[in-house]
């Protein structure tokens, strides 16, 4: 698959800064569509190594049920679970076993128990996702970049920071089960976006860093303003059943 290969190779160029590839993407007759396809195939390749990753874990780890049932043995061979038979009867009974069915049914996220059922269902969500979030950091990127006197295309800016995505390939190595990859992809991630806004809007390095960091902010910014109307709103109506 040719252009699968040429997708590879394009972010595996624009995750060391290269320049020209970036120059290249802007020089597209299609950027957009170039960089769509990037994204997607970035995406789709993180989800199934993060798939086969997760059954691979799954593998290692000891089965759930065999867990609960062995931590429920011990609990019941102590003093205080007959202690509280005989004070609570089948009652207390029932309680306890809500409860620790409870427990285990939200033990296995905290804990990061490998889900083959959510790494399938990642399969999908994950190249939603990265497109959604490319597209609106590409838009409101170009804005700030235009009126910071950039010169490129919204077409050129999508093409561009879909390159900016490579980062996300550092992911893969999520194939070793239990590996967790850190804030380094976020950062180097940042530094490819510059190079895109750089290179398509001709901006100089100030500009190209607030152009670069703007957009973040705004984000910020906007889920702090929506968070303090939500958390508003919340103590309104609490407050309102509180009063009736």
């Amino acid at each position: 698959m040719p252009f699968v290969r040429r997708a590879f190779h394009w972010a595996w160029r624009a995750l060391f800064l290269e320049q020209d590839v970036y120059e290249d993407m802007r020089d597209d007759d299609n950027p957009f569509v170039e960089g769509l396809f990037i994204v997607v195939v970035i995406s789709v390749a993180i989800a199934l190594f993060s798939l086969v990753g997760t059954a691979l874990a799954r593998a290692a780890t000891p089965d759930l049920q065999a867990m609960k049932q062995t931590v429920l043995n011990g609990l019941r061979s102590m003093p205080w679970f007959d202690q509280m038979l005989q004070a609570g009867g089948q009652q207390a009974l029932d309680m306890f076993n809500q409860f620790y069915d409870l427990g285990w049914q939200i033990f296995p996220r905290l804990a990061g128990y490998p889900d083959i059922g959510n790494a399938a269902l990642n399969l999908v969500l994950l190249p939603v996702t990265m497109i959604l979030l490319w597209l609106l950091w590409g838009v409101v990127a170009h804005v700030v970049a235009r009126l910071l006197g950039g010169k490129g295309t919204l077409s050129q800016t999508l093409g561009a920071t879909a390159l900016a995505e490579a980062p996300q390939l550092l992911s893969l190595v999520t194939v070793i089960p239990f590996v967790v990859v850190g804030g380094v992809i976020g950062t180097w991630r940042m530094l490819c976006r510059y190079t895109a806004l750089k290179t398509v809007h001709g901006l100089s390095w100030p500009r190209a860093v607030a152009a670069t960091l703007l957009p973040g902010i705004l984000f910020g910014i906007l889920i702090a303003v929506l968070g303090f109307i939500f958390s508003t709103l919340l103590m309104g109506l609490v407050a309102g059943g509180i009063a009736q």
